[in-house]
């Protein structure tokens, strides 16, 4: 029978793994904690990184954080609740020239634009039209996160449970 699996190990790579350094203003993921399996795993991605990923996935991790901070085992963890409570207060961008600026800094972000707009229909408003093209992409970059936790999660409890039936 597996014993409640010890829930230390992610919240040290939530808490220490990937951290903002505002005195070089870049993100980075910490070497002693993240492993190159994990690295090779987050990377794995269909899609081009830039500093808007970063700051959103530092984000959600934040928010995965606080909410398995009460939590003592990996088996009380569930990924659907966590991720449909952190979806329920994404917001984007409140002003036009940050949307803007996001837009502006990758051509291919007008495809969230296209995404909204096939999903949506017309908008009569260009700042709620790029302001849920903003939250699309939002959306998918804390999916990775959730996803990136997930499957350490189950390797965790693999780890676990191998450990068991060694003893």
């Amino acid at each position: 029978m597996l014993k409640h699996s010890s829930i230390r190990r992610i919240k040290e790579v939530l808490d220490k793994g990937f951290k903002y350094l505002p005195d070089r203003e870049i993100y980075v993921f910490n070497e002693e904690i993240i492993t190159d399996e994990m690295t090779d795993k987050f990377f794995d991605l269909d899609m081009e990184v830039d500093d808007y990923h970063y700051r959103w996935l530092s984000r959600a991790f934040e928010r995965i954080q606080s909410e398995i901070e009460d939590m003592n085992s990996l088996e009380d963890i569930d990924m659907d609740d966590i991720r449909d409570s952190i979806f329920e207060e994404i917001e984007p961008d409140c002003y036009t020239a940050n949307l803007t600026a996001w837009l502006n800094t990758k051509p291919s972000r007008v495809y969230y634009i296209t995404e909204v707009l096939e999903e949506f229909g017309e908008f009569r408003d260009g700042f709620q039209l790029l302001a849920m093209a903003q939250q699309q992409e939002i959306e998918e970059v804390y999916n990775m996160g959730i996803e990136f936790i997930r499957w350490l999660i189950e390797k965790e409890i693999e780890e676990s449970e191998e450990e068991e039936e060694e003893i």
